[in-house]
């Protein structure tokens, strides 16, 4: 699994990095930004298997991982 930020600065963003992880080496992303605007949201969800606003804790990665491994056994992505 990768923890990408959307906003990689110059050159690619996260969410074609997450697009190339996913189709080409089969690995998982969760996408973190500052800001989410709603035309993201259908790029977030085919890319992405999770999304995290910044700032974030730990105990909200740890929230969402275990809502990710959740719907991973139970055949869900």
């Amino acid at each position: 699994m990768a923890i990408v930020d959307i906003n990689l600065g110059h050159g690619i963003d996260g969410i074609s990095l997450a697009r190339i992880l996913k189709r080409d080496h089969h690995i998982p992303t969760v996408l973190v930004s500052g800001y989410r605007t709603p035309g993201m949201d259908n790029l977030i969800e085919e890319n992405a298997i999770g999304f995290l606003p910044k700032p974030f804790t730990s105990s909200d990665l740890r929230t969402l991982l275990i809502d990710i491994y959740a719907r991973m056994a139970r055949g869900a992505s």
